[in-house]
């Protein structure tokens, strides 16, 4: 993309995909993926954008046609290399929206993004708030992972039982679920800019008490938008998650 930021020894263009372009773009949205997804897995999302709002997905290393790079095993290093990626937004509306680990990597990308002009909300999903940590251990090995993936059905049970397919995936998420449960953040971190919380009722992560603990880490307004559902919800009602990601729009 041309309407980037320039990112020190890195491509910008190799963070941040542009799924749903604009020519004139009166707002954008970046979506930061969950553990072993890659900038596609919100292809359908971004396109479903109201018109004139550009869809944006980050990459992250290590899948897809970054397979051949070291995949990040850390927060922070993944939302720096974003927010310095990130579209020149000016007086356009930027939204960064974050699923899971997604979550994670958008609050801090949001972080990076504060005062620079342009972001005007952080909406998160799928994890609780960033002081709180995961609330699990970093997996011991391979089948504590595929065990939390037959738990929360992100994978369905035939691609775990195909070999290629298990080794695959598992080399992004093992260090993806690392990141992911050793990430915390100091207890007064927050962004300038209003929150808000998807919850999906069934989610395993977080309930309702989990979801509004995300409110201590912005200084704005915060809300909790409720949906019924797993761990994956997001994807099973892609209108009803989209109205709330646009309310500002």
């Amino acid at each position: 993309m041309s309407d980037m930021a320039e990112v020190p020894a890195q491509r910008p263009d190799l963070w941040v995909r542009c799924l749903k372009p604009e020519a004139e773009p009166r707002a954008r949205v970046l979506f930061c993926p969950h553990a072993g997804a890659s900038a596609d897995a919100f292809t359908a999302l971004a396109r479903r954008l109201a018109p004139g709002v550009e869809g944006l997905a980050a990459q992250y290393p290590g899948r897809r046609d970054r397979k051949g790079e070291p995949a990040a095993g850390d927060v922070r290093e993944i939302a720096a290399a974003l927010a310095a990626a990130r579209p020149r937004a000016g007086r356009r509306p930027l939204i960064v929206f974050g699923h899971s680990l997604g979550a994670a990597v958008a609050f801090e990308t949001a972080l990076g993004l504060s005062g620079a002009g342009g972001l005007t909300r952080l909406v998160v999903s799928g994890r609780p708030a960033p002081a709180d940590g995961l609330g699990l251990p970093p997996p011991a090995g391979d089948d504590d992972i595929v065990a939390e993936l037959r738990r929360t059905g992100a994978v369905p049970q035939r691609l775990l039982d195909r070999p290629a397919f298990r080794e695959s995936i598992l080399s992004v998420l093992r260090h993806d679920f690392r990141a992911n449960a050793t990430y915390r953040c100091p207890p007064d971190a927050q962004v300038p800019v209003p929150i808000t919380f998807l919850l999906s009722s069934d989610d395993p992560y977080v309930d309702g008490e989990r979801a509004e603990r995300w409110a201590k880490h912005t200084a704005s307004e915060f809300r909790v938008a409720a949906f019924p559902g797993g761990h994956g919800f997001l994807f099973d009602r892609p209108e009803a998650v989209l109205e709330e990601v646009q309310a500002d729009l």
